[in-house]
């Protein structure tokens, strides 16, 4: 399929003004320690509160749309939406150093957070906050990604590494030996729903590809059962690569840049983008270091259907329609630069 029949047909936004419309859930956050909770549909806020403690570096709502866990300076704190405003379930001010991910499991009985301290760390919190377990890599954890088992982490650090972690036999394999140039790293993984192939972007501007295996019970290479194959390797951005993440329907992936590009790629066939987004077309060039960084795309994210695709740039949010490459909604109202964004097709209405 062509990228260009992705958007074919689809009546997304229209069908978001129904009054029966399940709302999708869109909050975000930035330096200006705020976090808003957006009405997708008419491209304003509708819930803001401040959050003082920090700024934020990652949030995630779960799968069933129930909780936001938000992660910061030393500390984390999840809240339970479908209420105005947001209520706190818990919370931990007792991390070390900077908390740059956290990600629920499918069926919000945990959680897991890693940061600056090389830990990655699997948390209890339904009845009382409990850290049942953690697993140490090499240095900072840039990324976490859950096998869609969601009994195996996939963890990238900034020694260039990838790191598999059993969570059921609480066991490990370690992958140093990727192919990277010195000082090279790992920035983001994202893995598809099959579970065959891992795709990750790079400090250096390059997509990597990799196929996910099982390996016979007698193999002795591998603790975890699962090993890795390098099928691809590309320059995708001229300066340091963000993100990356697989479509729902995992045709395609997106990657996004310091650059101010989102490319869009077909998951089957990497060799060039089918689609290319020029986020920060309507950035004058940029001189202070500020500006410079509002350039950089920090995220981005799919709708359900995978037609119209979420990112996050400078104050901004935007919304493109793949297809025609356009941008039809634009989120405004952060003072300074968006770190992070969430979303997910929501079950909730404020």
């Amino acid at each position: 399929m062509d990228a260009s029949s992705l958007v074919a047909g689809s009546h997304y936004l229209e069908d978001l003004e129904e009054p029966t419309a399940s709302q999708p859930i869109l909050i975000s956050a930035g330096y200006d320690q705020c976090i808003k909770f957006w009405d997708v549909a008419r491209g304003e806020a509708r819930e803001n509160f401040v959050h003082k403690d920090s700024q934020i570096n990652a949030m995630n709502i779960s799968r069933n749309g129930s909780y936001l866990a938000i992660a910061g300076w030393q500390h984390m704190r999840v809240y339970h939406l479908g209420v105005s405003p947001p209520t706190l379930v818990t919370s931990c001010d007792a991390m070390n150093k900077n908390v740059t991910v956290i990600g629920f499991d499918k069926h919000c009985r945990w959680f897991y957070t890693a940061g600056e301290d090389g830990f990655v760390k699997i948390w209890e919190f339904r009845t009382s906050l409990h850290c049942r377990r953690s697993f140490q890599v090499k240095s900072a954890v840039n990324c976490v990604v859950a096998h869609p088992n969601y009994m195996i982490l996939i963890t990238s650090d900034i020694s260039g590494a990838l790191y598999f972690w059993d969570l059921r036999r609480d066991v490990s394999d370690v992958f140093p030996n990727l192919d990277l140039d010195i000082f090279e790293h790992v920035t983001c993984v994202d893995i598809n729903r099959t579970g065959d192939t891992l795709v990750g972007v790079t400090n250096k501007g390059k997509i990597i590809v990799w196929s996910v295996s099982a390996l016979p019970e007698s193999g002795a290479a591998s603790t975890t059962g699962l090993t890795l194959q390098q099928k691809s390797k590309v320059v995708a951005h001229s300066k340091y690569a963000l993100k990356c993440h697989y479509s729902p329907d995992c045709k395609y992936f997106a990657s996004t840049g310091a650059d101010g590009y989102v490319h869009l790629w077909d998951a089957t066939h990497v060799t060039k983008p089918r689609k290319s987004l020029f986020v920060a077309s309507d950035l004058t060039k940029a001189v202070h270091l500020e500006k410079m960084e509002s350039r950089w795309v920090w995220d981005c994210a799919f709708t359900s259907d995978s037609k119209y695709l979420f990112t996050a740039s400078g104050c901004q949010l935007r919304l493109w329609n793949l297809e025609t490459e356009e941008m039809v909604r634009q989120f405004q109202g952060h003072s300074k630069t968006i770190a992070c964004f969430a979303f997910r097709e929501g079950r909730h209405v404020f």
